[in-house]
């Protein structure tokens, strides 16, 4: 049964009038009658009887009225109960991420966790992919954010969210006026590129290679250690980058860079959390766990 119809019931007994029920619970007065209506229609029974401008209990609404407050107090009792699980839920998280989802995911995640979860305090690590997903299997951090799939022996990993990766180039390169190439004029173009264990770099070249194009024929000029570190050598004139949609916003909307379209190609990747299949034991984690899950996309 509704229990908001069950509340109104209780109020229009107590008040002994729908109207002054209806003032009370700051609602009009055919409502409260129809959800009278309705709790009468699921007990099969009349529960109240009026007389003049006022109601009197039946023998079944009496009856009814103990077990309405008898709900009504469980209900207030649970919701108290989960005030206070939500208090005590406390302790330390120690997190990994790699560059994007560290910068721009993360943050903003563990936010909205905290604000539920007060007593719970954070640390972020942020690193390479690779080394993320090291310092999982490590147990030196509990959970991994990462902007690649990985598959190793013992670890879950679990899709947060979608990414894009863009093709920038300096709003003077040949390619800035044209909008959009084919990949295999990317060949022997000067790029500056991520690291080996960046989950960008390795994204990148898994969705190159599987359109046929191995990245290594472009030109590496310039190797640098983050995200924002492409950026600031596009905008320098060094050569093209690819970069996640999510770091790349304010450089193309004050026009450093140009965002070029690969033809034909998709650059959607996955961004992943992962975790020892283990590790997941204490309440701290399969809440996080939990939460995680709800933020994440359908499937």
């Amino acid at each position: 049964m509704n229990t908001d119809y069950l509340r109104s019931f209780v109020e229009v007994v107590r008040r002994g009038s729908f109207s002054d029920a209806a003032r009370a619970l700051g609602v009009s007065q055919p409502t409260i009658s129809f959800q009278v209506q309705r709790l009468e229609e699921e007990a099969s029974a009349k529960l109240l009887e009026r007389q003049g401008g006022r109601v009197a209990l039946t023998d079944a609404g009496t009856l009814f009225l103990r077990f309405a407050e008898r709900v009504l107090t469980e209900e207030s009792g649970l919701r108290e109960s989960m005030k206070t699980l939500r208090k005590v839920i406390g302790g330390r998280l120690a997190l990994g991420a790699s560059t994007i989802p560290g910068e721009y995911i993360l943050p903003r995640l563990l936010g909205a966790f905290l604000q539920r979860y007060p007593a719970v305090q954070a640390t972020i690590a942020v690193a390479d992919t690779s080394i993320i997903v090291d310092k999982v299997q490590a147990r030196e951090v509990d959970i991994g954010f990462i902007g690649a799939e990985v598959k190793r022996r013992g670890l879950v990993v679990r899709r947060l969210q979608d990414d894009e990766v863009l093709l920038l180039a300096p709003p003077k390169h040949p390619f800035a006026k044209r909008g959009s190439i084919r990949v295999e004029a990317l060949e022997g173009q000067p790029l500056v590129v991520r690291e080996e264990g960046s989950g960008t770099q390795r994204s990148l070249e898994q969705l190159l290679k599987a359109r046929g194009f191995n990245l290594g024929h472009a030109r590496p000029q310039l190797v640098v250690g983050s995200s924002q570190a492409v950026i600031t050598a596009v905008e320098a004139g060094v050569g093209l980058g690819f970069v996640s949609a999510m770091a790349a916003q304010a450089s193309l909307a004050l026009g450093r860079t140009k965002s070029i379209t690969l033809k034909g190609l998709s650059l959607k990747r996955g961004i992943y959390y992962t975790y020892a299949e283990k590790q997941a034991d204490t309440h701290l984690l399969q809440t996080f766990l939990a939460f995680l899950a709800e933020a994440a996309p359908v499937t």
